[in-house]
């Protein structure tokens, strides 16, 4: 099974498939992403371009990003309210419909397909820009940032299905502790573990699992473990 073994790079060669910060190429018709809670704008932590696979149902050329408030930067799921509802939902072998509206809305992840009109937006400015490099590697079960592949889980496996009746794939695995370079006078966040560095959801380990018909761009599950 192949996998792509992802890494911040500043070289810009055929390797690269993305960016951390930048500027994402966010939807013709669609804004910023704004934090459901206190309405600020929330961080553009990646922007990839999925590359071909053979081993992998997702369509390359498709769009992954993933944004998350800077304040509110706890765990997935319904944590400032309710977090049974995102509990139980992940105790659910199928997902039921429309999960993605099960949080926050301090977090956006989405896929876009291929054919999806996107134009470069602001730049975002409170991480420094730093270019990803995706490497391909023969992937069993492989620790790190990468993408495709199988789970390293740190704990018990959580499979999923998706509530349109297809199988949940690996699509970005962000290790335990992972952080993303904070720019020159940003703000730090409140619960990161570094000073210099924010981090997605306390720096968990992210197993993001795709639906792998894509049946809609929102159509992805954040699992946390560490």
């Amino acid at each position: 099974m192949t996998a792509y073994r992802l890494s911040a790079t500043t070289q810009d060669d055929a390797t690269i498939c993305g960016q951390i910060g930048g500027t994402p190429h966010l939807p013709a018709s669609g804004n910023w992403p704004r934090c459901r809670i206190c309405a600020s704008d929330m961080i553009a932590f990646l922007d990839l371009v999925l590359p071909p696979c053979d081993s992998a149902p997702f369509q390359p050329g498709s769009r992954l990003q993933v944004f998350a408030c800077r304040e509110h930067d706890d765990i997935a799921g319904t944590i400032y309210s309710d977090y049974s509802t995102f509990d139980s939902t992940s105790r659910q072998q199928k997902l039921p419909p429309q999960f993605w509206n099960i949080t926050d809305g301090h977090y956006l992840l989405q896929l876009l397909p291929p054919s999806a009109r996107t134009s470069e937006s602001q730049q975002e400015s409170r991480l420094i820009p730093q270019l990803v490099s995706a490497s391909p590697t023969e992937d069993d079960v492989e620790d790190g940032f990468k993408m495709y592949g199988e789970p390293f889980w740190l704990q018990d496996a959580e499979p999923h299905s998706c509530s349109c009746g297809a199988p949940t794939k690996l699509l970005l695995q962000i290790p335990d502790g992972h952080g993303f370079q904070m720019a020159h006078g940003a703000e730090p966040q409140p619960n990161s573990f570094s000073n210099a560095e924010y981090c997605i959801s306390l720096g968990n380990q992210l197993y993001l699992l795709g639906c792998s018909r894509q049946c809609d761009r929102l159509a992805l599950w954040p699992v946390l473990q560490n």
